[in-house]
């Protein structure tokens, strides 16, 4: 996370290589103790020859250098996944973003609160032995000791027969003095019996602002019909930060248990008799 302006590097032309380089905000907030960023990056080739993108490198006068591990993201060309050292033919482009970065920057020991910065160079050139500098991403990662966020979802367990659904939502608490901004909401489970419920997201709060408590509806859930029986356990939760780049794994305090009850004989017993009064009262008619 970073309060820094990104430097206007957005567009760079390399005029031995002709391309276009595009990157976004790159300002990211992480907890001080581990955390990962994963910055978006644009690659266009202009030229007319194919240009390889070969390695990288932190540079040294960082502020963050020698703090935080960099290595390849996820990156995608026109043929999938890209790698350092493969080649893009003229007009071909790159892209990563979202929760996909073009590199992670990873936190993998504990550093003081503050600001830090990362120049990310990038060589390659016209084969796979170049080495030329193609271009600097800058970012800034702002490390915090905590976010001040809970989450828990209300009425953990829920028991749903045929036809019926359920809203599932999670109860917010932000303690802190600053926004958090969701930019992505999820669930993970750890067990069976996911294919016996249709589950859909409903709307993102968008932010959670400093010092509210409020509540979210976060799943829309009903059982599937001709899986009855089946049990779903899973945790809600949401990814976000301080900034519109950051995707920190936020989960909630509980887990949810979905049961997809099958009817009672009783139950099916009377459903069973009004469908036949259904049916003599059409045939008396």
């Amino acid at each position: 996370m970073r309060y820094l302006a990104i430097s206007a590097l957005s567009l760079l032309t390399v005029a031995a290589h002709a391309q276009t380089w595009s990157q976004g905000e790159a300002m990211f907030s992480m907890l001080n103790v581990s955390g990962t960023a994963s910055p978006d990056l644009n690659f266009t080739n202009d030229s007319s020859d194919e240009i390889f993108i070969n390695s990288f490198g932190v540079n040294p006068s960082s502020s963050g250098a020698g703090l935080f591990t960099v290595n390849q993201g996820r990156i995608f060309g026109p043929s999938g996944a890209f790698n350092f050292g493969d080649s893009l033919q003229p007009g071909e482009e790159l892209f990563a973003g979202g929760s996909d970065g073009f590199f992670d920057v990873t936190l993998d020991a504990p550093v003081s609160s503050g600001l830090y910065g990362l120049d990310i160079d990038i060589f390659g050139g016209t084969s796979s032995s170049a080495a030329d500098f193609l271009y600097t991403l800058s970012i800034s990662i702002e490390t915090i000791e905590d976010f001040g966020l809970t989450y828990s979802a209300p009425n953990p367990v829920r028991n749903l027969g045929p036809g019926e659904s359920t809203v599932l939502s999670l109860d917010s608490v932000n303690t802190s003095n600053r926004d958090f901004r969701v930019n992505s909401q999820y669930f993970s489970w750890n067990s069976t019996g996911r294919d016996a419920f249709d589950i859909s997201f409903l709307a993102n709060p968008g932010t959670i602002a400093a010092g509210s408590s409020e509540s979210n509806d976060h799943l829309l859930a009903k059982p599937i019909p001709g899986f009855e029986g089946g049990s779903f356990t899973f945790r809600m939760g949401y990814y976000g930060g301080y900034y519109s780049d950051d995707f920190n794994f936020l989960p909630g305090s509980n887990q949810v248990t979905l049961n997809s009850v099958v009817p009672e004989p009783a139950s099916m017993i009377a459903l069973s008799m009004a469908a036949g009064g259904l049916l003599l009262r059409r045939r008396k008619r």
